[in-house]
């Protein structure tokens, strides 16, 4: 094998829808990969068969604007003894001369755009190897289509429908491709279309919107504008019985519902615009109006016109009796004559009306009458009536028994299916009761019942201070009066259907009997005046089988008139082309107006049968086909050879191999389910527990999980004849379900945090979820927004009796500064459920609350010296924002604490310090947080970072004034004192100045001892101690005297003669021999 590439960076283009063409693809071969960088990319083989070619020449003709370098294409060649040349290089003629080749050639080159894609490029080869041999095959340019849609005067509770556009070659009339487009994205693109037919014409595309009902559809330059037509009707009023009225606007035709208007008691004319002027189908609507009577009233229509009056043939009845009106209406007796299969009529069962809107009725009482009253009537049941937020006046009304009104019903979590709860609250949440227990109350009766459920919520306390469990508990119901389905029945009429099974009976046989028998389940609410639940059928084999009372319908004996007596048999087209039967269906659904819009498929076996795909983006992602049909019926497997591109052939899309008929099947249900999401669509297998067709079991499952669309929808029956009615039955409950893939919001009260852990991350340990049937909880999913502050619970599907419970846990935020004691808070914001993705009005759960009172701290700190000592005794005064004042004084370990301190802002002062100390005259500003921080002067203080007051002790002095004596202006200097306390420590030794004054400062209170141990020159010496005291702060002045020793006279007999006596002979002395010196020669 010889394999060259020529460019090998080149990325491939989306193929084309061409089929390369050739003679004996095993001789000459050749296929366009695609377009990149204005080339177009080749793929060459010659010799696939392996045989001995010698001298062989190969022409290739090249048509449209592109060309060959011929330099590269022989680099590429040349090694293995191949030469091109160009006779003529006017013309786009290649010779391809092979001296020798014993082995297959795979070559990969390109041809260079020259004409800025202004044409299809084709490459065609020619040659004589034993025999004249061609190939071909052509990269068709592509374009592309886009268009802008715009619904104009569309209702807002009016959901605009999705409209498919198909386009279409003009000069052929045929349909190219088609696309839905939904609302919610309003526009539109067609890519990968040929620029230019085989004759390189340039094609001219339009778009074609397919019509839709009550929309007139107008295109311009592609764009679409849908326009809803709508009509009007208005009436007088004339309402003797003062109460509200709700008007029912029907359809004369159908008799469905399609819209309700609520007029006042004293409301004496109404109007309802924007009705649809068509039904789904185009028809024109005649319109008729429908009036309950109110009790002790007659109601009566004229055209639109409405007159309430007296009913006086009325009976009269006690106060709190309770009258049961019986159903009068006579029960329809269809007989049908029973045929075999081949001829078989379905069979009409009869029907039963609904007593309970009669019953309810008849149990309401007037709003005027006190619900506290008391009754000696012990039949009687007493629940507060509901009517819809922004839908119907409230109405306060009792239905019966003896119950208190103040008390709670239990929420039993027993599994399996509950009972409706009773007693009800029917009413405007705000208008609900309290039970109040203490720091929390919860709303009361519980639970609130709406047209589609019961909800209750609940708090209860935990073991945590201010923490609460909160349950939230959802209960479906039977099928709602106002939401209106459409069913499509997907069966599978193929051959194998006629397998006798375990019941003896056809396979076709016996689920007919089933479906039946589903059929009269899910229409059994239908009544005259309101169909809710329509059904329409596809039968499919080989290919669509012809309709029979087309078109859906609520009447059990239409529908199941659309079945055929019998299986398409072997050879007469008994193939499974499920993906036709998946189309049809789809857009049978499509036209459907109804709340809700469901598809079951049933099929016995794997597809046989598929469209072949044109673009892709994964082996199960085929994103567009053509109209050509692969397989034959007889097998899922494609088989053969990809390059043989017949009908039963695999081939490649994009570059992903397409192997059987289950890729474009679950393709077909993904671009389904992707364009409609509003569709819920299930799948039933029919014994297909055995492998069949060339399929295995895994290959059937996986066709049937893809289907489906979600994984709950798909089920597999081993043995259909025991099987399937159960099958059918789950999901005749999920379409009757109140509660379809419902949505619970519910957000946190501003004040309260929703406990997620020690991580602060939500999991399922943080929340509990239980429900009367653990399979209940298989689509469930709880998340938590934290940004919103929001639980969001997703996947609710509930029909009678079937509840589902969340249970949390909040606590209340005593410590956020906004906080007030003793005030009530909600738990949780405005929590609401969405019954189904169509809702449009949210049903509002009650909303527990709690309070508490505010936290209460201490205020410790020190008092201590200087030297961080403790000080006792010191007495300090808080004072509040109100004035109040509290007093504490200093332990022995100088700890002053204030306790039981609310959050705010005090001022501290000390009102007297320790003996010997100053007392603090700073006022301090104590601010205590909602989280027990304290600041002090804008300081945060801890238990670490503990705040303290230093009293400094009360120092004295001591002023020596040192005078003589007698004289105190006479100031001495050189005194010399020494100061001791009572201890006898020196405290200090000073000597006065010329001022004669000397100050020992910074003294402690006490006693000290003051001597004098150097006298001023020329003075006596005062040697005697002297007692002071300081016992404040205040200066004390010791004056101290000293004697002139000039003033002190001598005693008789003393010392002071003997002195003079001698100096007066020591100056006799001096004299006498001054003298004899001065007379010597």
């Amino acid at each position: 094998m010889i394999t060259f590439c020529l460019n090998p960076g080149v990325v491939l283009a989306q193929d084309n829808n061409g089929v390369p063409e050739t003679s004996d693809p095993n001789v000459l071969y050749v296929k366009q990969k695609g377009e990149s960088n204005n080339k177009v990319l080749w793929h060459l083989k010659v010799n696939e068969a392996n045989a001995r070619l010698k001298d062989v020449v190969i022409n290739m003709t090249l048509q449209g604007g592109h060309d060959i370098n011929l330099v590269e294409l022989n680099t590429l060649l040349n090694a293995k003894g191949i030469t091109v040349t160009q006779p003529d290089p006017q013309k786009k003629v290649f010779l391809l001369s092979i001296k020798a080749l014993e082995e297959p050639l795979n070559v990969e080159f390109s041809s260079v755009i020259t004409d800025n894609q202004q044409s299809n490029y084709k490459l065609s080869l020619s040659a004589d190897i034993n025999q004249h041999v061609t190939a071909s095959d052509i990269y068709f340019v592509k374009t592309q289509l886009s268009g802008k849609f715009q619904y104009k005067d569309v209702p807002d509770k009016v959901t605009p429908p999705a409209l498919e556009v198909e386009l279409i070659d003009k000069q052929h009339q045929t349909v190219v491709d088609r696309t839905v487009v939904n609302p919610d994205h309003l526009e539109y693109t067609f890519d990968q279309l040929n620029k230019f037919n085989i004759d390189n014409q340039l094609i001219e595309y339009e778009v074609r919107p397919k019509a839709t009902g009550n929309y007139k559809v107008d295109v311009k330059s592609n764009d679409i504008l849908l326009q809803y037509l709508s009509a009007k009707i208005e009436g007088d009023v004339r309402n003797e019985s003062g109460k509200p009225l709700n008007i029912k606007i029907i359809n004369k035709a159908t008799g469905s519902i399609v819209d309700e208007v609520l007029v006042d008691g004293a409301q004496s004319r109404y109007t309802k615009d924007n009705l649809p002027l068509n039904d789904d189908q185009g028809n024109g609507i005649d319109y008729d109006i429908k009036v309950e009577d109110t009790e002790g009233f007659k109601a009566t229509t004229s055209k639109f016109d409405i007159e309430v009056t007296k009913d006086k043939s009325a009976d009269t009845h006690p106060e709190n009796s309770v009258e049961t009106k019986q159903d009068d209406q006579p029960k329809a007796d269809v007989k049908v004559a029973e045929k075999d299969e081949a001829s078989a009529e379905p069979t009409a069962r009869p029907k039963v009306e609904d007593k309970s809107k009669a019953e309810d009725k008849a149990n309401e009482i007037s709003a005027k009458q006190d619900i506290n009253k008391s009754t000696t009537n012990n039949s009687l049941k007493r629940s507060l009536v509901y009517a819809a937020p922004k839908e119907i006046p409230l109405l306060s009304t009792f239905s019966l028994a003896n119950v208190n009104l103040l008390g709670f019903a239990p929420m039993n979590n027993v599994a399996g299916v509950a009972d409706d709860p009773y007693p009800t609250y029917k009413g405007q949440i705000s208008n609900m009761a309290w039970d109040e227990k203490g720091l929390y109350r919860n709303r009361t009766p519980q639970p609130v019942e709406y047209n589609e459920s019961f909800q209750w919520k609940k708090a209860q306390p935990t073991s945590t201070e201010n923490e609460y469990a909160i349950d939230l508990k959802t209960q479906g119901r039977a099928s709602v009066t106002q939401e209106t389905v459409d069913i499509v029945l997907v069966v599978d009429n193929s051959a194998s259907m006629g397998t006798i099974i375990g019941n003896g009976k056809t396979r076709w046989q016996s689920m007919k009997d089933d479906v039946f028998q589903f059929i009269d389940e899910v229409t059994r609410a239908n009544t005259a005046a309101n169909t809710k639940i329509r059904i329409d059928v596809v039968n499919f084999a080989s290919a669509l089988r012809p309709e029979s009372n087309s078109g859906f319908s609520g009447d059990p004996a239409v529908i199941k008139s659309k079945f055929y007596p019998s299986y398409v048999p072997s050879g007469q087209g008994g193939g499974t082309f499920t993906q036709q039967g998946l189309i049809s269906g789809s857009n049978k659904l499509g036209t459907s107006r109804a709340s809700k819009k469901v598809m079951v498929v049933l099929t016995d076996g794997a597809p046989t049968l598929s469209y072949l795909g044109t673009r892709a983006t994964g082996s199960e992602n085929i994103t567009s086909f053509s109209d050509y049909v692969k397989g034959n019926g007889t097998n899922f497997q494609l088989y053969g050879y990809f390059r043989d591109y017949g009908t039963h052939n695999p081939y490649t899309v994009n570059g992903y191999d397409i192997i059987n008929h289950g890729q474009p099947t679950i393709s077909e249900a993904k671009l389904i389910k992707n364009s409609r999401p509003d569709f819920d669509i299930f799948s039933i297998g029919l014994d297909t527990t055995v492998a069949s067709g060339g399929a295995t079991e895994d290959d059937m499952n996986n066709v049937l999980n893809n289907i489906a669309s979600r994984p709950e929808y798909a089920f597999i029956t081993k043995d259909s004849a025991s099987e399937l009615s159960k099958t059918l039955s789950k999901i005749s409950q999920s379409v009757s379900n109140s509660i379809s893939n419902g949505v619970v919001t519910d957000p946190m009260g501003p004040m309260y945090d929703l406990n997620l852990g020690s991580d602060n991350i939500l999991d399922k340990s943080d929340y509990t979820l239980t429900a009367s049937n653990p399979d209940l909880l298989k689509s469930v999913t709880v998340n938590y927004d934290s940004n919103t502050k929001t639980l969001k619970m997703n996947g609710l599907n509930l029909g009678k009796g079937e509840w589902v419970n969340l249970n949390y846990k909040v606590k209340l935020r005593v410590t956020d500064d906004n906080f007030v004691e003793n005030q009530w808070y909600p738990m949780n914001g405005t929590t609401t459920l969405k019954p189904s993705s169509t809702s449009i009005n949210l049903r509002e759960y009650p909303v527990p609350e709690a309070k508490a009172k505010s936290p209460s701290y201490s205020f410790v700190f020190n008092k201590v010296d200087d030297n961080e000592k403790p000080l006792q005794g010191a007495v300090f005064e808080l004072k509040d924002a109100s004035g109040n004042i509290l007093s504490r004084t200093s332990s022995s370990s100088g700890q002053v604490q204030f306790d039981n301190l609310k959050k705010g802002r005090y001022t501290l002062t000390e009102k007297s310090a320790p003996n010997g100390f100053i007392k603090d005259s700073k006022v301090y500003t104590v601010v205590i947080a909602s989280n027990g921080e304290i600041r002090i002067d804008n300081v945060l203080y801890t238990d670490t970072n503990k705040f303290k007051i230093i009293n400094k002790k009360l120092l004295g002095s001591i002023e020596v004034i040192k005078h003589k004596t007698g004289n105190e202006n006479e100031l001495l200097r050189g005194a010399k004192f020494e100061l001791r306390n009572s201890s006898g420590v020196l405290i200090d030794t000073l000597t006065t100045g010329t001022d004669g004054k000397i100050l020992f400062k910074a003294l402690p209170l006490g006693s000290y001892t003051l001597k004098e141990i150097q006298a001023p020159s020329g003075y006596q010496l005062n040697s005697e101690p002297l007692n002071i005291t300081v016992n404040n702060d205040e200066k004390v002045i010791v004056k101290v005297p000293n004697k002139s020793n000039s003033d002190i006279l001598p005693n008789t007999g003393g010392t002071g003669t003997i002195f003079y006596t001698l100096l007066g002979m020591l100056i006799m002395v001096i004299t006498v021999w001054s003298r004899k010196q001065v007379s010597k020669p």
